[in-house]
């Protein structure tokens, strides 16, 4: 079991759209940390993923191609 201290699982999400017209978003969590980014290339995704520590510090960018080849070796 994962817990997260001090979140109500609330996130805030930004959207934008690039100059070709590729939509990302950023999504925050309460404190102000980014933990995803998504990417879109029409109806294609690429997550990137960010883990923080229990003070905030960030730990851990996994990155889309993570997500295929999940293997931490």
């Amino acid at each position: 079991m994962l817990s997260i201290r001090n979140f109500s699982g609330q996130l805030s999400v930004i959207k934008t759209t690039d100059e070709d017209l590729n939509v990302s978003y950023t999504f925050t969590d309460e404190m102000g940390h980014v933990v995803l980014t998504r990417q879109m290339k029409g109806s294609e995704t690429h997550d990137t993923y960010y883990v923080y520590d229990d003070k905030g510090n960030l730990c851990f960018v996994l990155q889309p191609m993570y997500q295929s080849s999940a293997n931490l070796d």
